[in-house]
């Protein structure tokens, strides 16, 4: 019969000083746990001013007053009314403060305080016939490896032992070589090597303790005493296993524990945040996951006053400079779909008259009310497409405009501003590329656009930026040309070649004439180059201006030099290249690379196969390329 609870207090009436000088009972020899680690004794300092050892001042120890306390409180007060709440973990620890406490403790009568303890873990697997108390708590609490007191998560539990994985392999005391013929009732355990493979280490002190008893047994004892081996094994697996579930949730359930705590943080973040007037931002999911694995918010700790002052700086900032992504993500993804859809709408219009690239038709009304007037949230992709309507007449007053520029540069020269003129040429101030009207207005010149920053209250720059970099253009303004004096000179001598009068002739009186021009300087060995004379007036390889520069080419040679002129065309173009610009003489429809010509030439003209008589080079543009600029008469004639 279990003994009364008053003859049970009864019996622990005495004193914490009462049992001090009592010694441990066998209870404590199995268990592995650290001793108190003894303090060094205090020193004396040497004040070396004065040169005169001074004793250091001592300092209060509220320890060994709590202590004193302690050892005055009756037994049974102490276990009923301090000790009754803690768990095995608590009473490991109070067991390494002092060498009184470890004595109380681990004394046998204490036992029933390490299991009321017990008893408070939840789903604790029961108490092994072949483990003590604090053996078993050491192995279900304790963090530390038994040989080098390293943090560890791993427990041998078929072996009773908590080894870190370096000292299980290190030290002797297991084996991976296969202990036959006890395998199948040998402790063991398994880990995984670098390479991911399972290795079994078995643990030596059971093997030899096997070995031992096996010598002594005869052929008849033998198999008794394997079959009770195996029994006994087995019910230590069953126990095994049910302390590696329960250490399993325990892990789990503590992860879930710190978890909660840092979702609890999140969100005290979050709400802090939002009081500043980040709450927009916040909506951002990319942002909210940003902010959850930051380092100063993914900790399992509320959020104090103190933690957020040292740390709202810094999300603030992190805050600042993803809405500035967002924000510049959400320009860029709108100037690019504007310039596909600008791209789609302008695909199939004709060469005359020129209308505004994307980055100028992006600061003409109805557009640009769209795309800078209209919040970033919102698509304009509808809007834009019910707009194309209005295109021919925007782009109309856009030329206008445009024209006005030029012919105001064309009066600060004195000249007369008639762009109708065939001598109408500009040269640009960035390349240095002469343009003839009205080519000029669709001029790219890829070293005319600025390189703009992001500036999230101010972001129409950084578009337009963008949308030129896109486009490789940038926007048309008057004031990147000029009115060159010597290339307008070298114009007006061309068409002199070409029998007409420089001060009254115009584009289609140009045009109309099926002729080509001779320069007399570039008569080597090769031959005589011989070019339309459009081309001609953009020959700068000679810097004078000289009237006999020019002349013009016999009808009789025309032929010929248009032979070469096509032979030239057919083995210049490559759809591949993208800085040439061809043109197509069905429809006289521009289109800027290679590759767009001959899908334009398919869908709207049924051409699988591309000839010269398809497209043309379009001249004083911005193409480098040497093809099209003009052909040496010599090997005609040898032809």
């Amino acid at each position: 019969m279990a003994p009364s609870r008053r003859s049970q207090r009864a019996a622990t009436k005495r004193t914490y000083k009462d049992i001090e000088s009592e010694p441990e009972d066998g209870h404590s020899k199995d268990y592995v746990g650290e001793a108190p680690i003894k303090k060094k004794p205090r020193v004396k300092k040497v004040n070396q001013d004065t040169g005169n050892a001074t004793q250091a001042a001592p300092k209060r120890r509220r320890l060994r007053g709590l202590l004193q306390k302690v050892a005055e409180t009756p037994l049974d007060i102490l276990f009923e009314a301090h000790f009754s709440k803690l768990d095995p973990l608590d009473f490991l620890r109070l067991s390494r403060t002092t060498k009184d406490l470890r004595a109380l403790l681990l004394q046998r009568s204490s036992t029933f305080v390490w299991k009321r303890a017990r008893q408070n873990v939840e789903g604790l697997p029961p108490l092994p016939e072949d483990l003590s108390e604090p053996k078993f708590a050491h192995l279900a609490f304790d963090k530390h490896c038994d040989i080098c007191l390293r943090s560890t998560p791993h427990v041998q539990w078929e072996a009773r032992t908590k080894y870190c994985r370096k000292c299980l392999t290190d030290s002797r005391l297991y084996t991976y070589a296969t202990p036959e013929p006890f395998a199948s009732f040998v402790p063991f355990c398994d880990f995984s090597s670098s390479s991911g493979r399972r290795i079994r280490y078995y643990y030596v002190p059971a093997i030899t303790v096997l070995r031992e008893e096996s010598k002594s047994l005869s052929d008849e004892m033998r198999d008794a005493w394997v079959s009770r081996k195996r029994d006994a094994y087995a019910t230590l697996q069953i126990h095994a296993r049910l302390c590696d579930d329960w250490s399993d949730s325990r892990v789990e359930d503590r992860s879930n524990e710190l978890d909660k705590l840092r979702c609890q943080r999140l969100e005290q973040v979050i709400d802090r945040l939002t009081i500043l007037g980040w709450g927009d931002e916040l909506q951002n999911q990319n942002l909210i996951n940003a902010l959850r694995y930051h380092k100063l918010v993914r900790q399992s700790r509320l959020l104090t006053e103190r933690a957020w002052s040292t740390m709202s700086d810094t999300l603030i900032s992190m805050v600042k400079r993803r809405r500035v992504d967002r924000l510049t993500c959400a320009v860029e993804m709108r100037m690019n779909k504007f310039d596909v859809v600008y791209s789609a709408a302008t695909r199939d219009i004709p060469l005359f008259p020129i209308f505004p690239k994307a980055v100028d038709a992006a600061l003409l009304r109805p557009f640009s009310t769209m795309l800078f007037a209209t919040p970033l949230d919102q698509d304009v992709t509808e809007s834009l497409t019910a707009a194309w309507a209005q295109l021919p007449e925007v782009a109309d007053k856009w030329r206008k405009t445009q024209d006005s520029s030029l012919k105001a540069l064309m009066l600060k020269e004195g000249l007369e501003p008639d762009l109708n003129l065939a001598t109408s040429f500009f040269k640009c101030n960035f390349c240095d590329r002469l343009c003839q009207y009205p080519y000029v207005l669709a001029h790219r010149c890829s070293l005319s656009y600025p390189w703009e920053t992001f500036d999230p209250d101010n972001w129409k720059n950084y578009a337009l930026t963008h949308l030129s970099r896109r486009g490789d253009a940038a926007i048309w303004s008057a004031s990147q040309y000029m009115v060159d004096g010597e290339a307008l000179r070298r114009v007006q001598h061309i068409i002199q070649a070409c029998g007409l009068n420089p001060e009254t002739a115009t584009h289609e009186d140009t045009d109309s004439l099926d002729c080509r021009v001779v320069c007399t300087h570039c008569n080597t060995s090769v031959g005589t180059l011989v070019m339309r004379w459009q081309i001609a007036a953009c020959h700068t390889d000679h810097p004078t201006v000289n009237p006999q520069a020019w002349e013009l080419l016999d009808d009789g040679e025309l032929e010929c030099v248009k032979i070469l002129e096509k032979s030239d065309k057919e083995t210049g173009y490559n759809c591949n290249n993208f800085s040439e610009i061809y043109i197509c003489n069905h429809c006289k429809n521009l289109r800027r690379r290679g590759h767009e010509l001959e899908k334009h030439l398919l869908e709207a003209h049924n051409i699988h196969r591309i000839s010269s008589d398809d497209c043309d080079w379009l001249v004083n543009r911005t193409s480098f390329s040497i093809k099209g600029k003009g052909v040496f008469l010599k090997t005609c004639v040898e032809k």
